[in-house]
């Protein structure tokens, strides 16, 4: 990559939305990216993929992930629930800067021999977003039990916990710039 290339953010929507909602929420991806390479250089080496999902079900099966959950990301590529979820969020900008910070984090450990934990990736996602840590008090969960309730949570109450549980698991193992560039 030559230096000063800016790389894209392709959003792929569905037929038929508004030319105005797309361009106001590529301006808020572009902001959340410019904010995090701002602290932690590129998030990649390629062009972000972004597909605006139709349904919430389309959304759940592209990413794979729960109707519940308002983004995903993934091998290069971003999927958000449909404008009108998303228009419901409280800091969407937040929910943005969280996911393209796993992008962030994948590149980072693409050239890992093994994957990186659940837990991890979702910790260092937070603490590179810039999400307040939370409160160092009460026992810590198991990681594979943090892996667990990330990847199939019974509620939504568990699933923030779980993602709680992560950004603290993080917090307590080191700098973050540290863990982005060493291999799990």
């Amino acid at each position: 990559m030559m230096a000063g290339l800016a790389l894209a953010l392709v959003v792929l929507a569905p037929p038929g939305t508004p030319a105005p909602a797309l361009e106001r929420l590529q301006g808020r991806l572009e902001r959340a990216r410019a904010q995090l390479e701002a602290e932690h250089g590129p998030i990649g080496s390629a062009d972000i993929e972004v597909q605006l999902a139709a349904t919430t079900s389309d959304f759940a099966a592209r990413s794979g992930r729960s109707r519940r959950e308002a983004a995903a990301a993934a091998a290069g590529r971003l999927h958000l629930q449909p404008l009108a979820v998303l228009a419901r969020l409280e800091d969407l900008d937040a929910v943005l800067r969280h996911e393209l910070a796993h992008l962030l984090v994948e590149s980072r450990h693409r050239r890992c021999p093994r994957a990186t934990p659940r837990w991890l990736h979702e910790g260092l996602a937070g603490a590179v977003a810039g999400e307040p840590a939370p409160p160092l008090y009460g026992p810590d969960l198991e990681k594979a039990q943090i892996d667990r309730w990330l990847t199939s949570p019974p509620d939504e109450p568990v699933l923030r916990l779980a993602h709680q549980a992560a950004r603290r698991a993080v917090d307590r193992a080191g700098s973050v710039a540290l863990l982005l560039q060493r291999c799990p």
